[in-house]
């Protein structure tokens, strides 16, 4: 028997596009997006990472954006469920 741990599920958390590279989605009252961040925009705009590397935008009412792989600078993933520690929530 392993006594092996699975990881934490990884998920794409935020993604920042090349410097001097906007896109004008027009998706969910955005006029330019240079990243996107699961917190802060995660309820608003529903991410997906395709297998080649692009990321879909999708908007509460279906409209979707394609970004290229080639646009975005660079992408941070993390756990599906990030730990707080006291000091997270103190503010220390």
């Amino acid at each position: 028997m392993s006594n092996d741990k699975q990881p934490p599920a990884m998920v794409l958390r935020s993604f920042h596009l090349q410097p001097n590279v906007t896109y004008a989605p027009g998706c969910y009252g955005y006029s330019s997006l240079d990243h996107w961040n699961r917190e802060k925009h995660g309820d608003k705009l529903k991410c997906e990472e395709r297998p080649n590397g692009d990321v879909w935008l999708t908007n509460p009412y279906g409209a979707r954006i394609e970004i290229s792989v080639l646009a975005i600078s660079y992408k941070v993933r993390g756990p599906e469920q990030l730990k707080q520690s006291e000091a997270v929530r103190r503010g220390a």
